[in-house]
This record gives structure tokens, C-alpha cells and sequence, in this order.
């Protein structure tokens, strides 16, 4: 039993926000994406066209759905063994002693991040020098403070980790060395944000060309190279983020090394 002057161990961050939000945003797109895919195949186009379109954005949008679907399980379980984060695809669990630090990231992606998405949050790094984020632990969810919270776990980890717990010098390094670099955005971070916004911003164009009449219907004369080809579908949500990507891909590489 826990002492009275002892704060209880036991603690649980879990999702406490609703994804209707989530689900209301996921329904024009999926309406947008049929069309077009309807238009494609009503259009001069081989049959391989629009069924490889359509088995893109059914990939996409069922992996958007399940994140959704999936988001609500994510957790962080504390007690006096040691920590439990559940994400979205996995679990962990580590005990006190094999924990080497409780840290609060805060990264400059988090001053890009929409209004009301977290900017600071909690990660963990074990004995083997694996750091991996605490679900529900960051400054939008924690209503006390996420400094706060952090404070009372590294409070509950220093007196439950043991006498014989020791600091593994390589992964204090690295903590050290992390909390030096949280000026640089993750490179994987760059590449995800650039292909996606490419990619609505090649759809959103694709949808106004649509309506605007701009793509010819069948028995229509040849467009040209620039309509038939620069604005095609498949260059606008294709080539459009793969061009983006490789270009912020190599821009962030040349200031890295300056």
C-alpha cells in the first residue's frame, strides 16, 4: 500500500477529445476523390487510369480512417512497475529501472502546428537508448500543465527505479545531445508535411479545373501539352508532392551542412 505521505503512483492519460471533427473533414474528401475518379472513367483515358486512381485514394483515405477510428485507444499508464504507452500501432511497456529520462520535446515543428494540435510533449528513453513518445502527454491535453505532469512522473520514476539504478552514460549523451538539437526539425517531419499539403493542394487544383471545364470531355480536340500533361490528375497529386518533397528534401540537406 502506498504511504500516506506518498502521492498515489497510479496515473492515466487517455484521449478525451472527440474525432466527429475528424470524420465531418474526411467526407468531402472522399466525395471530391469519387468524382474525380468518376470523371476519369467516363473520360479517353485507358481503364487502368482511373482504377489505379481509385485504389490510391481508397488506400489512403481507409488508412486516414483507421487512424481516426484508432486515435481514442492511444494511453499513458503509470504505476509503481513503470510506464505503459499505447499508441495507435503499439504497445510499450517499461519498467522504472530500465528508465534512463523523462524529457519534454518541444521541437520548432511545433510552432508550424495547427491551432489546437500539441506543440510540447512528453517522451521517454529506455536503457537501450530508445526514445518514444507518451500518448495524451502534451501541453493541449494536460490540463495541469504538461511541465507539471512530467515533474510528478520523474518524481514517481526516481522513487520506484531502485537503489542499484544507474545512468547509462551513452544514453545520457544522447539526451543531452537531443535537448541541444530540438532547433531541428526531423527530416522524416519535412517529408511527410510537404508530401501531404502538396498532395490537397494538387487535389484542390485538380477539383477547380474540374469544375472550371477545363479538362476536355471526350470528342474534345487535344488540350496540349500544358493542360494534357502539366495539369493532368496524375501530375498534379503525383508528380506535384513528389517534386515538392525532393525539393525540401534537398534544401533542408544543403542548410544542414552549412
Amino acid at each position: 500500500m502506498t504511504p500516506e505521505h506518498e502521492p498515489d503512483p497510479r496515473r492515466e492519460y487517455r484521449f478525451t477529445g472527440g474525432t466527429g471533427a475528424f470524420w465531418a473533414g474526411l467526407v468531402p474528401l472522399a466525395a471530391a476523390a469519387f468524382g474525380l475518379v468518376y470523371d476519369m472513367s467516363t473520360d479517353d483515358v485507358p481503364v487502368a487510369v482511373p482504377v489505379a486512381t481509385g485504389a490510391f485514394f481508397a488506400a489512403l483515405l481507409g488508412f486516414v480512417a483507421f487512424l481516426i477510428a484508432r486515435a481514442p485507444t492511444a494511453v499513458t499508464l503509470c504505476d509503481e512497475q513503470g510506464l505503459t504507452a499505447r499508441s495507435v500501432f503499439r504497445t510499450r511497456t517499461t519498467a522504472w529501472r530500465d528508465v534512463q529520462g523523462i524529457e519534454v520535446d518541444e521541437p520548432p515543428s511545433g510552432q508550424i502546428a495547427a491551432e489546437g494540435t500539441p506543440r510540447r510533449f512528453a517522451v521517454v528513453y529506455d536503457a537501450a537508448g530508445e526514445r518514444y513518445t507518451l500518448p495524451q502527454l502534451d501541453d493541449r491535453r494536460c490540463q495541469g500543465g504538461l511541465d507539471h505532469e512530467v515533474a510528478d512522473l520523474r518524481r514517481v520514476w526516481q522513487r520506484y527505479r531502485g537503489a542499484d539504478w544507474a545512468p547509462v552514460p551513452e544514453v545520457q549523451d544522447r539526451i543531452a545531445h537531443r535537448r541541444q538539437v530540438n532547433a531541428r526539425v526531423s527530416l522524416w517531419l519535412i517529408i511527410f508535411v510537404t508530401a501531404i499539403l502538396a498532395f490537397v493542394l494538387g487535389l484542390a487544383l485538380c477539383m477547380g479545373l474540374l469544375v472550371a471545364g477545363v479538362y476536355p470531355q471526350i470528342g474534345d480536340p487535344d488540350p496540349g501539352f500544358f493542360v494534357g500533361t502539366l495539369l493532368h490528375p496524375a501530375a498534379l497529386m503525383g508528380g506535384l508532392p513528389a517534386v515538392a518533397t525532393a525539393v525540401a528534401v534537398a534544401v533542408t540537406l544543403h542548410l544542414r551542412r552549412r
